[in-house]
């Protein structure tokens, strides 16, 4: 039962990096938790079905193995508990590798707040590291608990806050940009609908124009050494 009470545990917390974009499916019980905030029946449910249809390779958990075994080492062993049991085998490899290429895909769009995911996971995982060691010694005293985890969650509050900060401020420099375009468009629909119809004229009906193509061409063309 230890096992499987850890291994729940760390299902919990992990997708706490999960998903970039705010408007997606919330990414899971413990970030829920803290922000006061229950997740909605449906992003649940979406996640589950994003589960059911994934397939990793090896590779994939490999990688994912790695990183949370560096960066949350506390989950990373309620993990292996978790893979030592036959009927969470497949569900675990599909969990850990899922929440770690999503986590790549923050690091590739947004490194600033890929750092801000990856502060909150390593504090959330020495709360869960905390926890657990205080079951499995017998001495989970929650007064006691809530004394010492506190400034670790005052410090995973503010993390939270300035990652709202950093989306708002996101979220203005892309609203920003749509005004601009609407803007524009709004000033001079004439000069729009021109362009549009050169870029159409150009093609021809064909999906790449000539142009493009013979650019397409001259990328994948091998190259020559002036000896040849």
């Amino acid at each position: 039962m230890k096992a499987m009470t850890l291994t729940i545990g760390f299902l919990c917390a992990v997708p706490l990096i999960g998903l970039a974009d705010p408007s997606g499916p919330r990414p899971g019980m413990t970030a829920a938790k803290v922000a006061g905030d229950a997740p909605r029946p449906a992003d649940i449910k979406a996640q589950r079905r994003s589960l059911r249809d994934f397939t990793p390779s090896d590779e994939q958990v490999a990688d994912a193995e790695r990183f949370f075994e560096t960066n949350s080492p506390h989950h990373y062993r309620a993990y292996k508990r978790g893979m030592e049991r036959s009927n969470l085998h497949q569900f675990l490899r599909k969990w850990i590798a899922r929440n770690h290429l999503d986590l790549k895909a923050v690091d590739n769009t947004d490194p600033q707040l890929f750092a801000m995911k990856l502060d909150q996971l390593q504090i959330e995982d020495r709360v869960f590291g905390i926890v657990a060691d205080a079951r499995e010694k017998g001495t989970l005293d929650r007064e006691r608990l809530r004394i010492e985890l506190k400034p670790l969650l005052n410090d995973l509050v503010a993390k939270r806050m300035e990652e709202a900060a950093h989306r708002i401020e996101r979220m203005k420099v892309a609203l920003q940009t749509e005004q601009k375009k609407l803007d524009e468009m709004s000033e001079r629909p004439e000069s729009w609908i021109d362009a549009r119809l050169l870029e159409e004229f150009a093609r021809g009906g064909r999906l790449f124009s000539p142009q493009m193509q013979e650019n397409r061409k001259g990328a994948t063309a091998p190259t020559t050494s002036a000896a040849d």
